[in-house]
């Protein structure tokens, strides 16, 4: 991997996300498998905030929401990795095709 190389971050990141998503599509889609513990520190965009890793989270989110809100009125400091997980936990997002 050229870091130096031409090239937006999402395209050189883009093997590494493509493999992250189909390991998990496999593993949690059509294996069933439970990942949550063994998950790594990189994850495919397509997989912040899914349903199938997160509800056991669901009250933590709501938790971290209202803190945030009582710290934060104004929303200064975002995120957006923490907004988009926010939005995907509300609307119980899933990144299994076909899930239920």
């Amino acid at each position: 991997l050229k870091l130096d190389a031409a090239g937006s971050p999402e395209e050189m990141l883009s093997p590494f996300t493509n493999f992250g998503d189909k390991m998990l599509t496999e593993l949690v889609c059509s294996r069933g498998m439970d990942v949550r513990y063994h998950r790594g520190k990189y994850i495919s965009p397509k997989w912040i905030g899914a349903w199938e890793l997160e509800k056991d989270y669901e009250q933590s989110c709501k938790s971290y929401m209202v803190l945030q809100h009582a710290e934060d009125p104004e929303r200064r400091v975002r995120s957006q990795y923490l907004e988009l997980y926010r939005e995907r936990m509300a609307s119980k997002y899933r990144a299994c095709p076909h899930a239920e």
